[in-house]
């Protein structure tokens, strides 16, 4: 991940990550590779072919799992006193930064879609820019919370630009 410079003035108030649960399919795949190898090692362990299949599946497994940790770790939001970072990470090779400053964001909402997002409480923050864009905020933990803060933010800011 870049190492971005604060601004003069600019503080940290925080740092959001998605929400662990939306890597559900990755670590039940992961489960699955771990349960293959270790009952290969157990009900096959006379076969030499069947120990190094489990070795080669617990490996790829593990590489899998390392791989989408690295994508899901690097993705992060970070909220500051003057700006919205947010950095996204497609694939080891691919990433995306955006900044938003509270000046331009008009408009702030949180959607919570389906059994998974309510049970779990994590969810989208959607800003509507000046500008006619979007940024969304996806699949983080409590997006009622920072929905306020953000909100609370762009008011604080509105304010001290006025007076």
């Amino acid at each position: 991940m870049t190492k971005i410079s604060p601004k003069e003035g600019e503080e940290v108030l925080m740092h959001l990550h998605k929400s662990i649960f939306v890597m559900g399919k990755q670590m039940l795949a992961f489960a699955t590779a771990v349960i293959i190898s270790v009952l290969l090692l157990t009900v096959f362990y006379k076969y030499s072919v069947a120990s190094v299949l489990a070795v080669i599946v617990l490996v790829l497994a593990l590489f899998y799992a390392f791989y989408y940790f690295i994508i899901w770790f690097y993705d992060v939001y970070t909220i500051t006193n003057i700006r919205i970072l947010a950095f996204s990470k497609r694939n080891l090779f691919n990433s995306e930064f955006t900044e938003v400053a509270y000046t331009d964001i008009m408009n702030v909402s949180f959607s919570i879609k389906g059994i998974g997002q309510t049970l779990f409480q994590y969810g989208n923050v959607v800003l509507g820019l000046a500008s006619g864009e979007k940024l969304e905020l996806v699949n983080i933990q409590t997006p009622a919370v920072v929905q306020e803060t953000i909100k609370n933010l762009v008011d604080v800011t509105r304010n001290k630009k006025y007076h």
